[in-house]
Parts: structure tokens; C-alpha cells; sequence
């Protein structure tokens, strides 16, 4: 068993519309973001939904929460859609400009809060530097023919790692850390066949990437070798989220029946533990808060 994680709890979302993706704050569990099957949107407060009055969103790809950072204590979430990125800040109701970008369908922050990358269903990705009174540009490239599934920055925030919907995984590196821009890094290429992928994550302080989709394989990259290991996961017919356990080289990955912990060892991939969905329940992410892991399930 995984003796990180002395608990583990679970949110039910019972709502009148199925559920196909969500979304926990970072830091503690104030707020879920959702994707129904319809593509409709909805941020909710976790508890005291009488503070909040979130906006009406209407179609969304993708949502990101933006880990807290010191010039700005409130949560920000960017929402991905058709027409670009909106950025909100919960508490305050305060939206920002909006980032106008055709069919945009993923969406990340990197740790530190600085930057925000975006990827479109036309394989186009950017990334944004967040400081001053407006975004500014710092990468654009067509990284590929195929959609963008996923992005995810790594922990130092220096490099972007690009999933598309085909299975190619991409890196982009900063190439000044005070002014930029990112770079795309040909020699990066890693590529699984007949797979879609839908989910990746970077880990918060390892040089791991983990990414999956349309079957029960997993893929886990350490990064510094560009070594490959996959395997076969119980978590059902679809790997739909994956998130990073913290202080350990381990990620939580998410299915219809399962939600499983994987860790890398000398050994290679070993699966740490396993929380079994109940039957008519699925498991739409998790998040590790201290030592406690939180599944959100509808």
C-alpha cells in the first residue's frame, strides 16, 4: 500500500447532467470545475456556495486553476473554448481580457503562475508570459497535423511538454528564463502507436511525465533520459485524468472502474494501491491535499 496517503475521501457531484471531466483547486479544495457531456461548463464552490456568484460559462474545452501565486492571493481559472481563453478570478468575480485563439481545447499554467500555454484542435500551441498588464507571446508553433490533447509544464517551469490526440509527445524549453521566448526542442519526440491520448501531467518536483487515453495503458517519461515505460493498468477501457502524488516519484491514474497509483522504482512501473469505483459510480479526478487524497465521482 501507498503509505503516502493516510486517507482518502470522496466528493459526489449529483447533478441532473453526467459529468465527462473536472477539475480541483490547488492548495486546498475551494473550488471543482466541470465538463458535462453536452461540453457545457460550470465552476463550483466545494463549501459555502452562498460566498461565490460564478459566472454562466456555456461551452468549454479544457479548464486550468492557476497555482496561487503572491501578486495575485485569488484563485484564477482559464477556460479554454472555440474562441479563446477567458481568465476569471473566483473570489472576486474579476475577468480578464480574454485571449482570443480559434478552437482552443487545452489550456495550463506553469508552478510558478508566469505562464499559460494554450493548444488548439489544429495541432497549434502558445504560451503566454502572464506578468504585467497584458499577456504576452513568448512561443507559437504548429507542433503537429493532429489536435492538441494536453499540455503540461515541468516543475522548474522551463520546459512545456505537448501531448497531441495521436500519441506524439512534444517539448518546448525556455530559452531565458528572465525574458524568454520557449523554444521547441526537435530532439524531444516520443510517440505511442494506436492510442489516443486525452490526459498528461508533469510532476511537481520530479522530472516525470506521465500521459494516457483510449485504452488501459499508461505511459510514464523520465525526462532527463527520454526513457519510456509503459504499462497495463485496471482503471477500464480509458485512462480519462492523471495527477502527480507530491514528494514521490507516483501518479494517480483515473478510469471508469478504478482509480490506481503507479510509482517508478529501479524496478520499473509498480502499482502502490487502488481505490475500486462502485458499481454505477465513475471517478472524475483526484488531488492529493497533505496526506490526503480527494476523489471527485458523480
Amino acid at each position: 500500500m501507498n503509505t503516502l496517503l493516510k486517507h482518502s475521501i470522496s466528493v459526489n457531484l449529483s447533478q441532473e447532467a453526467k459529468l465527462r471531466r473536472a477539475w480541483l483547486s490547488p492548495g486546498q479544495a475551494k473550488f471543482i470545475a466541470t465538463i458535462d457531456q453536452l461540453g457545457h461548463g460550470a465552476v463550483l464552490p466545494v463549501t459555502h456556495p452562498e460566498r461565490y456568484e460564478l459566472p454562466r460559462l456555456g461551452a468549454v474545452n479544457a479548464f486550468a486553476f492557476r497555482p496561487f501565486v503572491e501578486d495575485s492571493p485569488s484563485q484564477e481559472i482559464a477556460i479554454a473554448d472555440e474562441h479563446g481563453v477567458r481568465r476569471i478570478e473566483l473570489e472576486s468575480s474579476v475577468e480578464f481580457k480574454a485571449i482570443m485563439l480559434p478552437r482552443c481545447n487545452a489550456v495550463s499554467y506553469s508552478s510558478c503562475g508566469r505562464f499559460l500555454a494554450t493548444g488548439s484542435s489544429k495541432g497549434h500551441v502558445r504560451v503566454f508570459d502572464l506578468r504585467g498588464d497584458s499577456p504576452k507571446d513568448r512561443f507559437e508553433h504548429s507542433c503537429s497535423k493532429s489536435p492538441i490533447a494536453s499540455l503540461a509544464f515541468n516543475a522548474a517551469g522551463d520546459q512545456l511538454f505537448i501531448c497531441t490526440q495521436s500519441g506524439e509527445l512534444l517539448c518546448a524549453e525556455l530559452d531565458d528564463e528572465s525574458k524568454g521566448p520557449f523554444k521547441y526542442t526537435s530532439q524531444f519526440d516520443i510517440r505511442v502507436q494506436n492510442q489516443d491520448i486525452y490526459a498528461l501531467a508533469a510532476h511537481s518536483s520530479a522530472p516525470l511525465i506521465a500521459f494516457g487515453g483510449s485504452s488501459n495503458l499508461v505511459h510514464l517519461v523520465e525526462t532527463r533520459r527520454k526513457r519510456l515505460y509503459s504499462v497495463a493498468t485496471g482503471v477500464g477501457s480509458i485512462v480519462k485524468a492523471i495527477d502527480c502524488l507530491d514528494n514521490s516519484n507516483q501518479f494517480v491514474f483515473i478510469g471508469s472502474a478504478a482509480a490506481e497509483i503507479w510509482g517508478l522504482s529501479s524496478n520499473g512501473l509498480k502499482k502502490e494501491s487502488e481505490f475500486q469505483i462502485t458499481a454505477g459510480t465513475k471517478v472524475l479526478c483526484a488531488k492529493q491535499y497533505g496526506d490526503t487524497l480527494m476523489l471527485v465521482t458523480q
